[in-house]
């Protein structure tokens, strides 16, 4: 039977490499934690060796440790798979014998890779940063039984975090950040509506502003989100960053915007629409009587805002106009 192939429910995990597991058989399978002459042979589900052939059974941890130690050469057994960075990153061995893969985790990787499970390393004393080396899933380690949420959260393991199954509240009591749930694939709104996330604190993770829009968040609170840099004074979004999302200007005026910071982003035909209805709102924010006959309002309309006749006839109003006839 292949070492790859699936076995049954509640099979040992040694059972499909049926009584023996040689080197040739896992280096067809990428296992190149195992050199050519590191043999051994599967017995009553745990591995005796095949250099010493001392008759000893033990565990895949057990023959890892005693190869080292008998076969080569190490004064220590080894605890955790590690000993110092790599500049690619991750856990290296520099004594390893020439020829051999120095990463500790591809073995763990590997394993996993043959049908290993978390609970059958934990089992043998893996510890959860050794799982979490070997690509385990949070509920994986979960289902060992042997360690807890916190315990993963502390080690920092993520992986399918969101199909683990547990509650945000859960999450977060546990201590992942909005930074890690974020990244786990958790939505703005779910985090907005479930976890009760503050606005600030999701755009400091680095929701989007479309993101915090779609998460629930309305204009006004958009406009009021300022920059943690600019001691509370500068806005998080600008007048044309709001623009951009199709807030239209009578949104704007809605939310708080004045006519003057409007007159910023949009013309006078876009003022119109806001129905303001003084004369101090549109022409003393900037906006002139001609270019307010030119964005579609009426001499009537005009005048009701406080256009004298005198102003309305100068740029170009009729009595008829202005008269409302």
């Amino acid at each position: 039977m292949s070492p790859c192939a699936k076995r049954g429910k509640g099979e040992s995990c040694w059972n499909h490499f049926i009584t023996s597991c040689t080197p040739v058989e896992l280096q067809a399978h990428s296992l190149k934690e195992y050199a050519g002459t590191r043999d051994f042979r599967v017995e009553s589900g745990k591995l005796a060796c095949k250099i010493c052939d001392d008759g000893v059974l033990r565990t895949v941890l057990g023959h890892d440790q005693h190869y080292r130690v008998a076969h080569e050469g190490f004064d220590t057994i080894y605890d955790s798979f590690a000993s110092e960075e790599s500049s690619a990153g991750g856990r290296i061995n520099p004594n390893v014998p020439k020829g051999r893969d120095p990463h500790r985790a591809k073995l763990l990787k590997e394993l996993k890779a043959l049908g290993v499970t978390a609970k059958e390393l934990a089992g043998e004393g893996y510890s959860i940063e050794e799982l979490q080396m070997a690509h385990f899933s949070v509920k994986e380690i979960l289902n060992t039984g042997k360690f807890s949420l916190p315990e993963c959260c502390e080690a920092g393991v993520t992986r399918n975090l969101k199909e683990a199954g547990m509650s945000l509240k859960g999450l977060l009591d546990a201590g992942y950040s909005l930074a890690t749930l974020k990244k786990a694939g958790f939505s703005c709104k779910t985090l907005k509506t479930t976890a009760e996330a503050k606005l600030s604190d999701l755009r400091s993770v680095g929701f989007t502003l479309h993101e915090l829009r779609e998460g629930g968040f309305t204009l006004t609170e958009l406009k009021e989100l300022r920059r943690p840099s600019g001691q509370g004074v500068d806005p998080a979004f600008s007048l044309q960053d709001l623009k951009a999302l199709g807030y239209t200007c009578k949104d704007m005026r809605r939310a708080g915007f004045t006519l003057a910071e409007l007159k910023n982003g949009y013309t006078a035909a876009d003022m119109k629409l806001v129905h303001a209805t003084t004369k101090a709102e549109l022409a003393n924010d900037g906006f002139s009587l001609a270019e307010l006959k030119l964005a579609g309002f009426h001499a009537a309309e005009l005048k009701i805002a406080g256009f004298s006749v005198k102003d309305l006839t100068a740029v170009g109003f009729t009595k008829a106009d202005i008269n409302g006839n």
